[in-house]
């Protein structure tokens, strides 16, 4: 009788158990419906290693992934969602609830990741290196040197720097890839200047290392509050568009989209550069998914191909199902072609840019793609 009983409470067991290390969701780049029911493995060197709902295990590379969300984290689904409604605020503060809330490091890596990103395509680059350098600490590996950030390095609140100061100062010590080092050196040596500037004004009360993320307390994290704290004479709060000062070019005036595409289709890429780099300061009401386009296109054009790659996945994860997506996804693949000799994981990317530029019936995309994929067999 007792066997009766017990047997199939076992199965029970064992078939919930499946039910929950089978539940975490994959969104591809290029497709709005996610892979559900999968257990991710690993992340590591770029790849992620996932099992499907039938056992099989994959492996794909971080530049096919749009995003990804793990059943014990729901915070994280929360967050990628308010960021696809364009809830900045919300998303932040689901991502880092989701960060305290997890001690696996699987998880935290990949947080750090989705936050580094979060900060620096917002213009916050000592944010966005206090997540690149904690994601280096978790995984010391040459790869995510692409984390270094590459937006303009600007002033923020005392707890955001002293955050950043003591994990760079951390690194320092404890990371071995050379490679990774020397990324430490110069996000180090940026914010430590600006660091010295900041100390000198705080009149706040002593901040305990490890106290904050994303320069704002743990406390107030829990408690569902984002509010920065900063106890310092300076202002560092973000001027309105309607106040702040508009990023300067050659010609002393705010280029619009249309005089950047005018520089970028003259071949005028130097200057292209340097007005995409002062329009990251604040981009205002302008559509991202082309500024994005814009800014990997220039960096591409003036040998910053890594820097180009970060752009160009940007648009492609945050804006999948626009043109400018499409045209990432197929600029991007010619950079793995003739930077990083991948031709694998080059073809991945122009068969996505043609299924995505049939989808959306752009002819001259369809032909670039196919031109690409006819030269890449030959």
């Amino acid at each position: 009788m007792m066997r009766q009983v017990y047997i199939p409470a076992i199965c029970f067991l064992l078939l919930s158990m499946v039910r929950v290390a089978l539940s975490d969701d994959i969104y591809f780049a290029g497709s709005p419906i996610p892979l559900k029911n999968c257990q991710i493995e690993q992340i590591a060197a770029g790849q992620l290693v996932y099992f499907d709902r039938q056992g099989r295990r994959h492996r794909r590379t971080l530049d096919e992934i749009d995003a990804l969300t793990f059943d014990e984290l729901p915070q994280l689904a929360k967050a990628e969602k308010a960021l696809r409604e364009n809830e900045d605020q919300a998303a932040l503060l689901s991502y880092l609830q989701a960060l305290l809330n997890t001690q696996q490091e699987m998880h935290r890596l990949w947080l750090h990741i989705r936050l580094n990103h979060y900060h620096d395509l917002r213009g916050q680059y000592i944010e966005a290196a206090a997540h690149a350098v904690s994601a280096f600490m978790i995984q010391d590996d040459a790869y995510w040197r692409k984390l270094e950030p590459v937006s303009e390095v600007k002033m923020t609140t005392y707890p955001a720097l002293h955050e950043a100061f003591h994990l760079l100062q951390q690194a320092d010590r404890e990371i071995i890839s050379g490679e990774l080092a020397s990324v430490v050196d110069r996000m180090f040596t940026a914010v430590r200047i600006m660091y010295e500037q900041r100390s000198a004004d705080y009149t706040g009360h002593p901040l305990a290392v490890g106290s904050t993320i994303s320069g704002y307390r743990k406390d107030d994290i829990r408690d569902g509050r984002l509010q920065k704290v900063d106890h310092s004479l300076q202002t560092v709060e973000p001027p309105s568009p309607e106040t702040s000062t508009p990023p300067m070019t050659t010609r002393g005036k705010r280029l619009s989209p249309r005089e950047v595409d005018a520089l970028l289709d003259a071949g005028e890429f130097p200057l292209a550069l340097t007005a995409c780099r002062h329009i990251a300061r604040n981009p205002g009401e302008r559509d991202l998914s082309h500024f994005l386009r814009q800014y990997g296109w220039a960096l591409k054009e003036t040998d910053h191909p890594e820097e180009a790659a970060i752009m160009l996945t940007r648009c492609m994860v945050l804006y999948p199902e626009t043109e400018h997506a499409t045209w990432c996804t197929i600029t991007l693949a010619t950079i793995y072609n003739e930077t990083y000799v991948q031709p694998d994981t080059t073809r991945r990317l122009l068969q996505r840019a043609l299924e995505q530029a049939k989808s959306q019936q752009h002819q001259e995309l369809i032909q670039l793609a196919q031109n690409k994929l006819q030269l890449l067999e030959k």
